[in-house]
């Protein structure tokens, strides 16, 4: 018998690191909603409260090519046309004495890029893999847009469906694109229908996941003043921290002027 009280003890000890495991973030609601799209509805009009923001960032990047860590402000407007649609953006990442080291700017449909002291100015369409030349994050301006403002950047999808996730303690939303193998998983806190942490697989392996953290109100609009997007299939980390941020102030069109700086030499970059 004194052989298996280790075994009883070993097993009670993988049991509570189990159970640990579960966060359960919200409590159950007595009456859940079953219908996919009325739960994503709700999602969406939470994203649709920021029309343009304004933040001061602290970024910390690791992966193969090293570490990064340093200021970016990024302003973002939306579209006039919905949450889904294009975004402006511009990215500009900032020395120690606040002094611009780089700037991406889109407008959704076109790009531009220079980094201080460099003759080239790169500029092109506004597909993924330019507009995330600065964040190594491949996303198109709307699911950038989406991303900052604790929003989900959607997959293209065929099928939906909803539960409750007892583990995490929120609606699991998932989403699936048979014909690419994708899926995508949404968990959504039940009060305020805001997503809190968000993972995409392909052929069964986890392509990143994402989680919202160190909520804010601002204005009576939720959002994350801490931004994590990890890859492990791609060796990519990167966080981002938002220390300064204001909401629906940005009225000047001119900070998404696509203009290169005089004096440098325009490079079209193809999208592929």
């Amino acid at each position: 018998m004194s052989f298996q009280r280790p075994i009883y003890l070993l097993t009670a000890l993988c049991l509570l690191q189990i159970s640990g495991c579960c966060t359960s973030r919200f409590v159950k609601p007595k009456e859940l909603i079953r219908d996919a799209n009325t739960v994503w509805q709700k999602v969406l009009a939470q994203e649709a409260k920021v029309l343009s923001f304004e933040y001061s960032t602290r970024v910390e990047y690791y992966g193969t090519d090293g570490v990064q860590k340093g200021k970016v402000d990024i302003l973002g407007r939306r579209a006039s046309d919905g949450p889904r649609s294009s975004s402006e953006l511009r990215f500009e990442v900032l020395s120690p004495t606040d002094d611009t080291l780089a700037v991406l700017i889109t407008d959704g449909k076109a790009f531009m890029s220079h980094e201080r002291g460099r003759l080239l100015c790169h500029i092109g369409e506004a597909c993924p893999a330019n507009v995330s030349r600065l964040l190594p994050v491949a996303f198109s301006s709307s699911q950038w847009f989406s991303l900052l403002t604790g929003g989900v950047p959607l997959i293209a999808h065929d099928t939906q469906k909803i539960q409750w996730d007892d583990c995490e303690g929120g609606y699991l939303l998932t989403l699936e694109n048979t014909a690419r193998r994708l899926i995508q998983k949404i968990w959504i806190s039940p009060i305020s229908y805001s997503p809190f942490m968000l993972q995409v697989q392909l052929a069964g392996r986890e392509e990143y996941r994402i989680k919202f953290e160190k909520v804010a109100e601002v204005s009576g609009i939720r959002i994350p003043k801490r931004i994590h997007f990890k890859s492990e299939r791609h060796s990519v980390d990167l966080s981002m921290e938002i220390r300064e941020l204001w909401l629906n102030q940005v009225t000047d069109g001119r900070v998404f002027d696509l203009q290169c700086p005089d004096g440098t030499q325009r490079k079209e970059l193809i999208c592929r």
